[in-house]
């Protein structure tokens, strides 16, 4: 019985971790939209952080591309491991 137990929480963690891993995924492509049409990066990093909370924000410019990483904090799995989710997308920069 035990085992099972152990089996299911492992299931259930790597659930939670995928689905914390598109929401950052959606995340990061939605900030790079947002900052390859110009918009401010407080208020990218306001909004990302509203969808995945205690996120951080990362650009870099790559010719004409606006590239965004975003990372959530430290998520501790069973026995005390951790491990650092983390995504990135690019979008094209569009000129005013």
């Amino acid at each position: 019985m035990p085992a099972v137990v152990l089996v299911l929480v492992f299931c259930l963690g790597g659930l939670r971790l995928g689905a914390e891993q598109l929401r950052l995924q959606d995340a990061a492509a939605e900030a790079a939209r947002q900052i390859s049409r110009g918009e401010p990066l407080e208020s990218v990093a306001e909004r990302v952080r509203g969808l995945v909370p205690g996120a951080a924000l990362a650009t870099a410019d790559r010719q004409q591309l606006v590239c965004v990483s975003v990372g959530s904090g430290n998520r501790l799995l069973a026995f005390g491991s951790v491990l650092t989710l983390a995504a990135t997308s690019c979008a094209l920069r569009v000129d005013p």
